[in-house]
């Protein structure tokens, strides 16, 4: 799970379980383009410094990727437009297809709720929340649905 997730978006899971068990969605995290810096306590000098994990304001986040993992060992990415939406808000699982659905926020003002097919991965947008000034990251928003969604 990034650190994104955990400390803005108060998500504190990367990985959901399909329904049926037969399945998992895997949250991918690659820290790589976070720029490290470090952090020293002036009040032990002789403690090595740490190198925190969050990105620093106005520099590069982690990049988030989810993966369908089923009991057969087979492995399936779940592409999106992770430039325009870099955060995964929320995941749940919709039971009547078994399609999971994945919140994704591109900014304050925009978010953008899609449903992945389990077969192949491929996603479609079912909701865009959006307002000029402020859209709240929220729980839940991908388990709402309108009728024939998913």
């Amino acid at each position: 799970m990034d650190f994104i997730a955990a400390e803005e978006l108060d998500r504190q899971t990367g990985f959901w379980w399909s329904p049926a068990s037969d399945a998992l969605l895997l949250e991918r995290v690659d820290e790589s383009p976070v720029a490290q810096w470090w952090i020293t306590d002036r009040c032990i000098p002789s403690a090595h410094p740490r190198a925190p994990v969050p990105p620093a304001a106005g520099t590069a986040n982690a990049l988030v990727s989810l993966e369908i993992a089923r009991l057969d060992g087979t492995v399936t990415p779940v592409p999106w437009d992770s430039a325009a939406y870099p955060y995964l808000v929320d995941v749940s699982w919709v039971e009547a297809r078994r399609a999971p659905a994945c919140g994704d926020e591109a900014g304050p003002e925009r978010e953008v709720v899609l449903a992945v097919d389990v077969r192949d991965g491929a996603t479609r947008e079912v909701a865009r929340i959006h307002d000029g000034a402020w859209v709240d990251a929220w729980h839940g928003a991908t388990r709402w649905r309108r009728t024939g969604d998913c």
